[in-house]
């Protein structure tokens, strides 16, 4: 296969993430990793035009729908902390229409940074920023 390159990765140090890796790696099209002992080995094949063009669609649809998210989230807690009753707690309505606005603030910002990964078509970019948007939420 010319033009391939092997990407190998080494899991002495957590043996327990070879099995999900794996998985992972399996669900991705075109891609077969090799496991000895250890190790994992990926042939990355060489990315033609068309597969560059699909890699870009789905990451507009990963965008999308993580921006969805992002303003579900936005949307459950606001109303949650909208609708509570923070009278005897010592908690300012100020103050919780200043966290709310924050957030909406940090929400648009992030929205707006995914944008212009996009238009720039830097899909790695793209792939690590949902990952750390993921992480957080799901932390």
């Amino acid at each position: 296969m010319q033009g391939n390159k092997l990407i190998v990765n080494n899991s002495a140090s957590m043996p327990e993430a070879i099995k999900p890796t794996v998985k992972t790696l399996r669900e991705l099209e075109g891609i077969e990793p090799l496991v000895e002992l250890h190790s994992i080995f990926v042939q990355v094949p060489r990315v033609t035009r068309e597969h560059r063009g699909n890699i870009v669609t789905a990451a507009k649809q990963v965008a999308a729908r993580a921006k969805g998210n992002l303003h579900d989230l936005f949307s459950e807690y606001s109303k949650k902390a909208k609708s509570r009753d923070f009278e005897g707690s010592g908690v300012s309505k100020d103050l919780i229409h200043a966290a709310v606005d924050n957030s909406k603030f940090d929400i648009d910002r992030r929205i707006e940074q995914l944008d212009s990964l996009l238009k720039k078509r830097k899909i790695n970019c793209i792939c690590i920023y949902l990952h750390q948007v993921w992480v957080r939420k799901v932390m």
